[in-house]
Order: structure tokens, then sequence, then C-alpha cells
């Protein structure tokens, strides 16, 4: 063997060896950590009642038709198609109707069922002479998988004149769990949050591939951050990676398509977290992809971010995430100019 096939058959030999270390890092990392947070405690999910495991493996777990709990001093009611909202006929008897769809920020969190978004943009839109009902399917937790499933299963039926998307961060963490708690009997949710994951490196195509396929990689970079966020507690990342991004994005394309072959129309509000002092908003790279998502899916949009966190909007938020009345008082007041003009005037 000459001098420079042996070096050849070296230098492979140490790749070979690199590339099973990392492998097995890589298996030992999700074996050890696999980025599920689980709060300490409970997961509260208020009216727990109202709640059961779902048949469709995808959902996971949805509210239960004709039910009712109260919670806080306040009533929560299941219809019975199995939202939070009055019953829905399958005849809007010549109004328009436009059905929301999203998570605990369509569901009311905490929150009147007269004081959600939708309840409020219905009574600004018959203000302005619009025969109009709108209705809510929010349910606690849901991500966009999951409300890709509510739309298929329980959308056709109502025939809309326009379905509203409610998307925001909490879209793109992974599908949470559920389960009761032998000691109460109560429902809770499990994880309650996912990790996020901040880009400590330059973003390139090695580093978001790295970023979607390796535990070591993401660990690497929760590590890194950890440690200059202990230096720096004001340090916001330029990037972030949530663990259901991907799916995210897939179940949107798939909600598009489906509107789109029932010949309905579809539109989407981008709902933002609080942003918490002088830094970058911690979301602000994510939502530029959403929104370059739906340009590209041509799907009509309202970005909420500046207005709610302008410096009028004060004394909106219950949590940084949800909202009082007057938070769903302005977000109803923004979703009528957006959405007036996409349908025509029922009076």
């Amino acid at each position: 063997m000459t001098v420079f096939k042996r070096r050849l058959a070296k230098a492979a030999l140490v790749l070979i060896s690199a590339v099973a270390a990392l492998a097995a890092a890589e298996i030992a990392v999700r074996i050890a950590s696999p980025l599920r947070f689980r709060p300490r405690g409970d997961a509260p999910l208020f009216a727990s009642r109202t709640y059961r495991l779902s048949k469709n493996k995808e959902l996971v777990y949805e509210l239960k038709p004709n039910t009712q709990a109260t919670a806080n001093g306040l009533d929560f009611a299941v219809n019975p198609s199995g939202f939070r909202d009055r019953r829905y006929p399958r005849d809007a008897g010549g109004d328009a109707r436009i059905v929301c769809v999203g998570d605990s920020l369509t569901y009311g969190w905490l929150v009147p069922l007269r004081a959600t978004y939708h309840k409020q943009l219905e009574r600004l839109m018959k203000a302005d002479g619009f025969g109009v009902e709108v209705m809510g399917m929010g349910v606690v937790g849901y991500n966009t998988v999951q409300e890709y499933f509510v739309i298929r299963d329980k959308i056709p039926r109502l025939k809309p004149d326009l379905v509203l998307l409610q998307m925001g961060p909490n879209d793109f963490e992974r599908t949470v769990g559920i389960k009761t708690v032998p000691e109460t009997g109560k429902l809770v949710l499990i994880p309650y949050n996912d990790l996020i994951i901040p880009y400590m490196t330059a973003k390139t195509g090695l580093t978001n591939l790295l970023m979607r396929t390796s535990h070591l990689f993401r660990l690497a970079n929760l590590g890194l951050f950890n440690v200059k966020f202990k230096r720096s507690p004001d340090f916001v990342p330029s990037d972030v990676f949530l663990m259901g991004e991907d799916k995210s994005f897939l179940y949107l394309n798939k909600i598009k398509s489906f509107l789109d072959a029932q010949g309905i129309p579809f539109a989407v509000a981008v709902f933002p977290y609080r942003n918490v002092g002088t830094a970058p908003y911690l979301y602000a790279a994510l939502t530029r992809r959403i929104r370059d998502r739906l340009e590209l899916l041509r799907i009509p949009y309202l970005d909420l971010y500046d207005r709610l966190n302008s410096e009028t909007a004060k004394d909106i938020w219950i949590d940084g995430l949800h909202f009082n009345e007057d938070g769903y008082a302005i977000i109803a007041a923004e979703l009528r100019t957006f959405i007036e003009p996409l349908l025509a005037k029922k009076k």
C-alpha cells in the first residue's frame, strides 16, 4: 500500500470514528433529554370537566359537547358542536357567516364569551350594517395541526363566507398532551409549553438543517444561550426555533388547499405575545416567516403586533399572551377594518 493510500485509509477511519461518535452522542441525548418541558405541578385547564380525550389521535383532546362549568367566577358552556359559543345552525338565514378558528385566544381564556374578539367583532359589524354572524371555534392549547382537523371536520357543513384562522407563536409548539390527575379527577395539559431553541450561531442552510434534525445541536445552542443569558439578562437572540414549526407550516398549506377545494375564502390574523421592555421582540423572525408563508400562499392576513404593542394599547393583557376585554376590543376593531372589505355587505 502506498503512503497516499495509507494516509487516505487513516483519514477515512478518523472520519468514520467521528461520525460514529456523533451518532452515539445524538442517540444518547435524545434518550436523556427529549426536550419536552414539563412544568412543576399541574398545568391548569380551567373548566376541565368540559374537556375529554378525542377519538382523533391528532386532536388528542377536545371540548365535550353540551357541557358547562364555572371557573374563576365565569361560566364556560360548550355547544352541541363542541365549542365555547352559542349553537351553530346549519342555515345562516341570509346573513354572512364568519368562522374563527384558533386556540385559547379564540376560546376566550378567563373572559366572558361576550368579551371574546369574535363576539365583539360581530357586534361591530352589525353596527356597520352587516347582516353577519361570527362563530368562535377555539380550543385551549390547540396548534395549527389540530386546527386543520377542526376545519376539515367541522367547517364544510356550516358553509361560511370566510374562515379566519388565529395564529401565533403557540401554533409552532408541538401538540400538547392531556391527562387526568388521580387525586383531583381534573384534566391537565402536559407539557404546557415547548422549549424555545435560540439560534446562537449564524443562521445558515447548514445550521438551519441541524436545528431541525439534531438534538445535540439544539442542546448546544440552549447551553450557549443559558451562559449568555446569565451574563446579559436582556439578551434576545436574533432568531428562535420551535419544535413544531415545520409541521405547522405543512398544515397551514393543508388548510389552504382544503378550503380552496371547498370554495371557502380564507384569511389569517397573526396574534403576538406581549413584548416586554425595550428588547427586540423574541418572535420577530418567526413572525416574518409566518408573513412570508402567507404571502407565498396568497392568504390575506392581519399582523396585530404593532397595534397590540403600541403606546396606546395599555392594560390589555392578562398574562402577556391572553387579553382582557379591552384587548379583545382593540382586536375586534382591527379585524372589522380588515374583514369588511373581504365580504359583500348583507343588510
